[in-house]
């Protein structure tokens, strides 16, 4: 058995080689299906905000399901680039991963809004079961699907 320094090498610890673009449209389609899911079929909104929520008017959805799309892909193209910096990344530790990062995206994203506007802590939390359901979901499949061809720079 050869002792492992600080400076071994272990193929167990490489870095996965990820594409933030492939993680960007993986991540964040994931994430926006969970979240119309979560919105339209799951009662659990309708619960937190009350029934009295009003749907939005003309193309407002259209508007705020591109917005939707379009910021969960940006949060996918990050969230692969942090994903690509862990050695040793298993699918399982994606998702512990992904469901911390939700958990921190509830924490700073949705919850301040009950701080600062008395929102609604109800759906501050339904908000942040959506992130750790989202990418706890989501950055398995970034793990195991969004590699990337090229990895290194080139050499000089």
């Amino acid at each position: 058995m050869t002792p492992v320094t600080r400076f071994s090498y272990s193929p167990a610890m490489e870095h996965p080689c990820l594409s933030p673009w492939k993680g960007a449209v993986a991540g964040g389609l994931i994430a926006f299906v969970w979240g119309a899911v979560s919105w339209t079929v799951l009662p659990l909104h309708a619960w937190a905000l009350g029934p009295d929520l009003p749907p939005p008017a003309g193309d407002a959805m259209a508007r705020m399901l591109l917005t939707a799309l379009i910021l969960q892909g940006f949060g996918g193209f990050w969230w692969t680039w942090i994903l690509g910096k862990i050695p040793g990344l298993t699918s399982l530790d994606a998702a512990k991963y992904g469901a911390m990062f939700g958990l921190c995206l509830g924490a700073l994203g949705a919850l301040p809004d009950s701080v600062w506007w008395n929102a609604s802590w109800a759906n501050g939390l339904v908000e942040t079961l959506d992130y750790v359901v989202a990418w706890g979901v989501a950055s398995p499949v970034i793990a195991r699907w969004c590699r990337a061809a090229v990895c290194a720079l080139p050499k000089r």
